[in-house]
């Protein structure tokens, strides 16, 4: 039976593992909350026999750095184009709708429109929501990298500590 259990928890742990690193490329997914969790759940769920807790503090303060990372950048980006509160709001908006729809190509495009529309709302000229616009798809191409890599790494860490 105790094969049984394991056997499952093997599974269940690595179909959680693969669609957490979907999320690190599809934002309407938890990405990297979702890696972390299943991680201390396996710790838990093992007794940490093979996760110990400065396994758990590093995949932590990763998780916790790339936040702050994609935090700054965005706040950084808004501020150096000067976007207006409602370039903003629109950017927010679309990526909220965009959610919902959960395909790369809209996710990316809703917030862009969003915030072209939050900017003609605004009466900011062409020429500015054209850099708004590259400027959000290079954000968002950046950061996703960045989640990627650090998707790649937990995993590649927590298959190292438990295999």
């Amino acid at each position: 039976m105790f094969e049984t259990v394991n056997s499952l928890l093997v599974v269940v742990t690595a179909l959680l593992m693969v669609i957490g690193f979907l999320g690190t490329i599809f934002p309407s997914l938890p990405g990297l909350p979702l890696l972390w969790s299943v991680v201390v759940i396996y710790g838990i769920t093992t007794e940490f026999e093979k996760i110990d807790a400065n396994f758990l503090i590093l995949t932590t303060l990763l998780i916790i750095l790339v936040f702050l990372l994609d935090l700054i950048a965005s706040l950084r980006g808004t501020r150096k184009l000067e976007i207006s509160f409602w370039g903003v709001a629109g950017a927010l908006a679309g990526g909220i709708i965009g959610a919902g729809f959960n395909t790369p190509a809209v996710l990316v495009i809703l917030p862009i429109v969003g915030a072209v529309i939050g900017e003609l709302v605004s009466g900011r000229d062409a020429i500015y929501k054209i850099e708004t616009e590259n400027y959000h798809l290079v954000g968002f191409v950046g950061g996703t990298i960045v989640k990627v890599a650090v998707g790649i790494m937990i995993i590649g860490l927590f298959l190292w500590k438990t295999l």
